[in-house]
């Protein structure tokens, strides 16, 4: 009777079963096709004569394309981009190391020192006691030079295959060293690069897929921006120049940004020089996918500040130029004015770059006369000088850089738009504290563009690091666009990173940890969401988890002191001594200025009965010469043995 019902009932079992299958089937190429139609990749799908777009052709590397372009190559190797990044042994001296460079220097309490030994280059970071004798240092050899050195170096330090920057640089035209931007807050040579932040200065970097700052080996394909980050990959021209074939006089298989139209020219120097707020990656999208000959927009989007048209920044030229009146219509574009093969010499710039504004301006263009014109210092008739001066930056100490709006009156305040110019970002009345750039971009209806609009809210509420009412904001304006996001992009990991932020800081605590969760799963050794969810599960009292996901991030990354350090204070709460201490003491390996991870190993000490070892702990405490030492001396005093 049973295998009666069972042969009766089978068809329809499995013309169910059947129906499930395909409805899951089509369900996953809708998703699917969702996701690819508004990120796929635009290698293979943008309408395009040139072959080596394709991202299977692969590159050559700048030595091979010298052979033929010999004079080129030549004249690219003194411009500022062919000196962008170096190995330390291979980088041009330009550095002094003597008292009157600047060098020691002292801030935030500590010294900086910056020595050559044999054929090393050695940043030191020194404490003093409180009478100037006994000293804590910290030392990093420095691998990797950043930067030409027209306006500034900056250096890099590899811990094996971790990047990290120095919080030193050489402020060439003050002729000084310094504290690098941005660690006034935090002077200590632990600071990540990014894959963003090695973009523009070096070649190519292949980040190791969900790492912060760990780069497969070797970790530059070429270091300095080589000539095909400008003319695309060359093994298919290589291949046709070395082959017996003949050749058209159009030759597609290599990209010469001068035959593009304007919009894909300049999407060649937007890669580095539309540099923005905020700029965002796109699903599905790695930082060096961008081929030239493709739009720039199909791999970025790009936010500026609502009040910030015309930015005063060190990479701000493109917003710059855009908003003048010489841009109107596309027809001056960056090449218009700048050889992107050679810069001319110190004593020919004025006469190159005069000679350049003629190209479109007539000799009676300039109302003033002559004699008015001429540079008494120089004897130069200087039309940059006057239309194009160059300022302090706002953001880069001791650095200056040059106005791009072409000003026909150069008292105009920097924040303005010349009369006749292109509409700038803050023309563009909204509600959301950031705006596509260039504006006529903004449209939230699209949902790939507002899903990046909403990943570039969330990072911007974490740089306000003190202005909760600022992150609070910016979060709320985030959070129902990520809403929409992960249900427009189920499988978008940095969608649900972004959304577990906003909740989180929302206080929606619950829902932040299952969005975290969601990210997760679909990269389980993120070390970013790692180290969100881990304070988030520390906030939560979630300890034992906290502690799991705090192993993960130091298995991602060992050369964290912050991981170090939650994980320390974690085991101190569940009186678990002995681990607590060693996480202490990896902390002060990474960076032994770290105050509270010192008071941390002292109470270890106590707490495990070694009071030797506590009261040289603490020793070593005062000989960092913290603040209110009489407090610290009663905290000591005061402790249980």
């Amino acid at each position: 009777m049973i295998r009666e019902l069972i042969k009766l009932r089978w068809p329809l079992v499995l013309a169910v079963l059947v129906m499930l299958l395909v409805s899951w089937a089509v369900w996953r190429l809708m998703r699917h096709d969702n996701f690819s139609h508004l990120s796929g990749d635009p290698r293979l799908t943008f309408d395009t004569p040139y072959r080596n777009v394709r991202p299977e052709v692969k590159y050559v590397g700048s030595a091979q394309c010298a052979t033929c372009h010999p004079d080129q190559a030549a004249s690219y190797r003194q411009h500022p981009m062919g000196r962008s990044l170096a190995p330390i042994g291979e980088a041009s001296a330009l550095e002094s190391f003597g008292p009157e460079s600047h060098n020691p220097f002292e801030s935030s309490g500590l010294q900086f020192l910056v020595e050559r030994r044999e054929n090393k280059l050695l940043h030191h970071e020194i404490r003093l006691d409180p009478r100037s004798q006994a000293k804590t240092e910290f030392s990093s050899v420095i691998h990797y030079v950043l930067g030409s050195g027209t306006r500034a170096r900056a250096y890099l330090i590899d811990r094996e295959g971790y990047l990290f920057e120095s919080a030193i640089t050489w402020y060439s035209q003050k002729g000084r060293w310094d504290l690098s931007p941005g660690f006034a807050g935090n002077p200590h040579s632990d600071r990540p690069i990014t894959v963003e932040c090695l973009f523009c200065h070096c070649n190519q970097a292949d980040v190791i897929d969900q790492a912060v700052n760990r780069y497969e080996p070797p970790i530059f394909h070429g270091t300095a921006i080589g000539c095909e980050r400008c003319h695309g990959p060359g093994e298919l021209h290589v291949s046709l120049r070395q082959g017996t074939k003949p050749i058209s006089e159009q030759d597609n298989t290599i990209v010469n940004p001068s035959r593009l139209p304007p919009s894909l020219r300049e999407a060649v120097c937007n890669q580095c020089h539309l540099q923005g707020e905020m700029r965002v990656l796109h699903p599905g999208r790695k930082a060096f996918d961008f081929r030239p000959g493709l739009p720039w927009e199909l791999f970025w989007s790009v936010f500026v500040k609502p009040s910030d048209a015309t930015p005063n920044r060190a990479v701000g030229q493109v917003e710059q130029m855009m908003a003048s009146r010489c841009y109107a219509g596309g027809k001056l574009g960056c090449t218009s004015c700048h050889d992107p093969h050679a810069v001319p010499e110190p004593a020919a710039r004025v006469a190159y770059y005069r000679g350049r504004c003629l190209s479109c301006h007539e000799e009676t263009s300039c109302t003033r006369p002559p004699a008015g014109r001429i540079d008494q210092k120089k004897k130069d008739d200087d039309c940059i000088g006057c239309h194009m001066p160059r300022q302090l930056s706002s953001d880069v100490a001791h650095t200056a850089i040059t106005d791009h709006r072409i000003l026909r009156r150069p008292s105009q305040p920097v924040g303005a738009r010349p009369p006749g110019g292109a509409p700038s970002p803050g023309s563009h009345s909204g509600e959301f504290p950031l705006l596509a750039f260039p504006p006529d971009r903004f449209n939230l209806e699209d949902r790939l563009f507002s899903r990046d609009l909403g990943l570039a809210l969330t990072r911007l509420a974490q740089s306000e690091t003190h202005n909760r009412s600022g992150r609070l904001q910016l979060t709320q304006d985030a959070l129902r666009l990520l809403d929409a996001a992960v249900q427009a992009f189920p499988e978008d990991m940095s969608a649900w990173q972004a959304r577990g932020y906003a909740l989180w800081q929302q206080n929606i605590k619950e829902e932040a940890r299952v969005s975290f969760e969601s990210a997760l799963r679909l990269a389980p050794e993120h070390e970013t969401t790692l180290t969100f969810a881990a304070s988030l599960a520390a906030e939560l009292g979630q300890h034992d988890n906290a502690i799991a996901l705090w192993q993960r991030a130091l298995a991602a990354n060992p050369w964290t002191a912050r991981s170090h350090y939650e994980l320390a204070r974690l085991f101190a709460l569940r009186l678990q001594w002995p681990k607590a201490a060693e996480e202490a003491n990896a902390v002060l390996r990474l960076n032994p200025f770290h105050l509270e991870a010192r008071k941390l190993l002292v109470v270890c000490y106590q707490q495990m009965r070694k009071k030797t070892q506590a009261r040289a702990e603490f020793d070593r405490l005062l000989e960092l010469n913290p603040p209110d030492q009489e407090s610290l001396r009663r905290w000591f005093d005061q402790l249980s043995w």
